[in-house]
């Protein structure tokens, strides 16, 4: 003989939600349907499907990281010579980059290079 096991303790919560009698399940009216069917529209409409930048600073500190095959990579001095010649170094939009100074941040935010002549006193 098998002893009886008792009722799961959250049958009976998902069933009584709305105070209905045990062992009925909830029927929505027309009107909170369609109160679920707009409130759900209105999240569908504030979805993100693009990338989104958090923080600036490290998007920008990633654009100057050096990158081979849009993997970042570690610069040792002789090895960046060759890469550099090859023409493999890239930035993060896939231009090939020169390795001069660090790019500055201008006074409305944008990223500006400077001149190797600019920056001699």
């Amino acid at each position: 003989r098998k002893a009886a096991l008792p009722p799961h303790p959250t049958h009976h919560a998902l069933h009584n939600l709305n105070g209905d009698t045990p062992g009925q399940i909830h029927v929505y009216s027309r009107e909170e349907k369609q109160q679920i069917i707009r409130r759900y529209l209105a999240k569908k409409k504030t979805r993100r499907f693009r990338k989104v930048i958090r923080y600036a600073c490290r998007k920008r500190f990633a654009d100057r990281r050096p990158r081979v095959g849009g993997r970042f990579v570690k610069m040792k001095p002789d090895a960046d010579s060759k890469e550099k010649k090859r023409g493999k170094i890239t930035d993060a939009k896939g231009v090939s980059e020169n390795m001069g100074p660090a790019p500055r941040s201008s006074p409305d935010g944008l990223m500006a290079r400077v001149d190797m002549a600019e920056s001699s006193p």
